[in-house]
C-alpha cells in the first residue's frame, strides 16, 4: 500500500515537474509578436533586411529557432549567417510595431513595413488607417527620441508590466 502511494505521490511530482518546464518554454514566446505558428516576421528572412534591403519570404526548409521562435530564410547562407549571431537580426521589441512600443502599446507589425535604425531592424504597423512607420519618419528627431522611448517601454513589457503614463 505504501509503495503505491509512493509511486502515485512520485508521478504527481514528475507530472508536475514537467508542467512547469512546459509552462516556462511558452513564456519564451510570451512578449513576442507571434500567432499561434511561432513563425517570426510571418515567415519574412531577418537577414534579407540587412543584407538585400528588402523583406522577403523565407522558407521552411531553412528554419532556425531560438527561444522557441522560428526564423525563415530564404537560403542555406542566410540561415547560417542568422545561426552565427541571432541577435543581430531579431526584431526589436518583440516584433511588435517600434512606434506603438514607443508609445506604450503593442500593435501588430506588417514585416513589409520596417527600416533599420543604429543596427536594429524595427518593423512598425500598416493597415488602412495608420502608417506607423511614416508616423516615426515624421517625428522631429524619431531614431533617436522615439528608440530611447521604445527602449525604456520595452524594459516594463519585458517584465509583463505596463510601462508608465505618459511614457
Amino acid at each position: 500500500m505504501k509503495s503505491s502511494k509512493l509511486m502515485i505521490t512520485l508521478v504527481g511530482v514528475v507530472v508536475a515537474v514537467l508542467v512547469a518546464q512546459s509552462t516556462f518554454a511558452q513564456d519564451n514566446t510570451k512578449y513576442y509578436n507571434l500567432d499561434d505558428t511561432k513563425i517570426a516576421l510571418g515567415g519574412y528572412s531577418p537577414v534579407s533586411y540587412f543584407e538585400e534591403g528588402r523583406a522577403e519570404k523565407g522558407t521552411k526548409h531553412f528554419k532556425s529557432q531560438v527561444e522557441g521562435v522560428a526564423y525563415y530564410f530564404t537560403n542555406e547562407a542566410q540561415k547560417r549567417t542568422f545561426d552565427n549571431k541571432p541577435s543581430k537580426f531579431i526584431p526589436a521589441y518583440g516584433g511588435y510595431c517600434a512606434f506603438g512600443v514607443a508609445v506604450a502599446g503593442l500593435f501588430r507589425a506588417d514585416p513589409e513595413n520596417y527600416k533599420i535604425v543604429d543596427g536594429q531592424l524595427l518593423v512598425f504597423l500598416n493597415d488602412l488607417e495608420v502608417d506607423a512607420r511614416k508616423l516615426w519618419n515624421e517625428t522631429p528627431n524619431g531614431d533617436v527620441e522615439l528608440t530611447k522611448k521604445a527602449k525604456a517601454n520595452w524594459a516594463h513589457f519585458g517584465q509583463g508590466q505596463r510601462p508608465p503614463k505618459g511614457s
